[in-house]
């Protein structure tokens, strides 16, 4: 009775708290500039212009820009550089006002977030320990709130759909319902590069995803072309992509291999070729570890979870927001591998918090945050004690502070990029250029700070990287994972 009372409170209150967000008007995006770039992108393919052009990208970013109150760079265009499929749902937002849109988002991230956080609980097993079964879920909120939730929903950033879409995936598997599992990865192909070795990982590991992923690129293709035209594909493929990852080289909020190569002192074209061999390195060994863990514990879902952890460590493009694509295999790897439980546990306290964007705030909200998100996490996997779980939170709010003294001594203050964008600013070229001259000054950073804010969230993905490949020992290389059903049955094909 209680437990029924306390879920119906529950509802109420988050249908009541949405319901105020609704009809109140309630603004949760300060400055989404990442979703202003895309919303805007959707217009230009809505009015059949190239949505990769600096016009007409930059009007419509400074004219909304500035009826939220900001100001602007008159020259700038943020990029969108998506592929073209993932444009069909910004055109059907484009017909909706920005601010109303900028509502709308942020309300299906919030659902995205309970939705994954729903499917993570599915494959998570039950804890033999003293805490209760609802501790889990208070974990699993706490570590996606701001590693997939805060950053996305300051920067109006698409991952957590991705993520999302992941998670379904690996449901699909589980159920054995291998067409829907290809669906959901053609869905989460909104972030190329994290979706990627989840489509190499089930047309490898299971054979009868293969004909499913065939259909589910082929109309993805056909998406693309009727959404741009084959000319402006094109342009995507040859020309944007290469350029993105160029302008995003030396970035303070890049966590790829390449911009720390570039803060090194290396030229941006090896650092980008360095980091595309990385990637695809990590690619394999992530499908590699999927396969055993898989086999080992008899869980398909590790097939659409363990890749993009590994893919995401590392490579030519990785934002912080990406990262966040690693927590769902650590809470599952973490809740049935109790011989690494305390290995993936501090994996997910250091990768669960932002630690440079929270480091941008003022001290009591970044170590407030932090008692939030990392308690729970502590007691859950340190078994409710409360000594060893209050060690583990004291270490972390001295981490946090460690970061806000960091930023206070080397973190320089944006410089002024007008003259550097006006360069580059013609109407004709890639919105990249100005995006390139705009990172290049405005975005210039201490390398002792980009490293003090970094390294807590690369050695969290680390250990949740060497946890799993450790892990993988003791499991037979012959064979492969041929199908997967409930029961052993074959189930039905989609």
């Amino acid at each position: 009775m209680f437990s029924f009372v306390l879920r119906a409170l529950l509802l109420v209150a988050v249908l009541g708290g949405l319901a105020a967000f609704v009809f109140g008007g309630i603004r949760v995006l300060a400055d989404p500039e990442d979703l202003r770039a895309f919303y805007c992108a959707g217009k230009a393919v809505v009015s059949h212009r190239d949505p990769y052009l600096a016009e007409p990208l930059r009007t419509c970013e400074v004219r909304e820009s500035r009826a939220a109150g900001l100001t602007p760079y008159n020259l700038l265009a943020v990029p969108a550089p998506l592929p073209g499929f993932a444009f069909v749902p910004f055109a059907a937002l484009a017909l909706l006002p920005f601010g109303a849109a900028s509502s709308l988002f942020v309300l299906l991230v919030i659902g995205a977030l309970v939705a994954t956080g729903a499917f993570v609980r599915e494959f998570c097993a039950p804890d033999a320990g003293r805490a209760p079964r609802w501790a889990l879920v208070v974990v699993i909120g706490a570590s996606l709130a701001c590693s997939d939730g805060l950053t996305s929903v300051a920067n109006g950033q698409i991952v957590p759909f991705a993520i999302l879409a992941l998670c379904a995936s690996g449901f699909a598997l589980k159920r054995g319902r291998y067409g829907w599992a290809a669906a959901f990865v053609a869905l989460a192909s909104i972030e190329p590069h994290v979706a990627l070795p989840v489509w190499i990982a089930l047309a490898f590991m299971v054979p009868q995803t293969r004909r499913p992923l065939a259909i589910c690129a082929a109309a993805l293709v056909a998406a693309s072309i009727v959404t741009l035209g084959p000319a402006v594909n094109l342009e995507y493929l040859t020309a944007v992509l290469p350029a993105h990852a160029a302008s995003e080289a030396s970035a303070s909020g890049q966590y790829s291999l390449a911009t720390l190569l570039v803060r090194c002192g290396i030229a941006i074209a090896p650092a980008l070729a360095v980091a595309n061999v990385w990637f695809v390195a990590l690619c394999a060994l992530g499908i590699f570890t999927a396969q055993r863990l898989a086999r080992k514990l008899d869980a398909p879902e590790l097939a659409a979870l363990v890749p993009p952890a590994f893919a995401v460590f590392g490579g030519p493009f990785v934002h912080l927001t990406q990262l966040a694509v690693a927590i769902p295999a650590i809470l599952v790897l973490g809740s049935r591998l109790p011989r690494y439980r305390v290995a993936f546990a501090v994996a997910l306290l250091l990768l669960a918090l932002p630690w440079q964007d929270l480091a941008e705030n003022p001290a009591p909200a970044v170590l407030g945050a932090i008692a939030l998100v990392a308690l729970p996490i502590a007691l859950w996997f340190w078994r409710l004690r409360p000594v060893p779980a209050l060690e583990v939170v004291t270490a972390m709010l001295a981490l946090g502070a460690l970061e806000l003294q960091a930023r206070a001594l080397f973190a320089r203050a944006p410089a002024d990029a007008t003259h550097s964008i006006a360069l580059v600013a013609g109407d004709g070229r890639l919105a990249e250029e100005t995006w390139t001259a705009f990172m290049s000054v405005a975005q210039d950073a201490d390398m002792r700070w980009y490293l003090v804010s970094h390294i807590p969230t690369w050695a969290g993905l680390a250990i949740a990287l060497a946890a799993m490949l450790r892990a993988t020992r003791g499991v037979s290389n012959s064979a492969r994972v041929r199908a997967w059903g409930p029961s052993g049955r074959t189930p039905p094909r989609f």
